[in-house]
């Protein structure tokens, strides 16, 4: 008997490579025209308000797509951007684009859970050089760090998109930097 996967959203800390995880999965949808069943982080959003993105859409959740999946997306990082991510350049594709066909709507429902293997423990938002500008007047409307929304069960929250956090990898100052859109949160204790 298989041991049932635990829920990506009980994590309170990274998850663990090579483990099975219950994630949420966007199916059928169609990214950069390769139409999958695609993990996503995050709720469904548009980022009109500083990133001037209005098309509702989710984020890629890196950690959890497949070994083809990876393989596509890291032939999909822009060329001029392919030697900034030594660890694995697919993660500068999910920075920069969001989970958006502007040609095929969203589906309305939530995302369903699917069982997921990890693939990488945790990764950080890359920017782009145009987007620094504008990250830090997103990062000035949140404080520098943004301090968490913390939930009563142990959760903490990006205050941006409400972005489950504890599951991500924190620095030696405490500090997570959501992969959704790069804000730095204070999120555990200094190191």
């Amino acid at each position: 008997m298989t041991r049932p996967a635990p829920l990506l959203s009980d994590l309170r800390e990274t998850p663990v490579v090579g483990r099975w995880y219950m994630v949420p999965v966007l199916r059928d949808y169609p990214y950069y025209s390769q139409v999958g069943e695609w993990p996503v982080l995050g709720p469904k959003h548009t980022d009109a308000d500083f990133f001037s993105f209005e098309p509702e859409h989710y984020h890629v959740d890196y950690r959890f797509v497949t070994s083809r999946q990876a393989r596509f997306m890291r032939s999909m990082c822009p060329i001029g951007y392919r030697d900034w991510v030594t660890k694995d350049n697919g993660i500068v594709t999910v920075s920069g684009a969001p989970l958006s066909d502007r040609g095929t709507p969203i589906p309305k429902g939530r995302p369903v859970l699917a069982r997921r293997r990890c693939r990488i423990a945790s990764y950080r938002s890359v920017l782009g050089v145009v987007a620094i500008e504008r990250h830090e007047r997103f990062q000035a409307a949140y404080g520098s760090p943004a301090e968490p929304i913390r939930l009563s069960d142990g959760r903490l929250l990006c205050p941006h998109r409400k972005v489950d956090l504890p599951s991500f990898e924190a620095d030696g100052g405490g500090i997570v930097v959501c992969p959704l859109h790069g804000l730095h949160v204070k999120c555990g204790v200094s190191a």
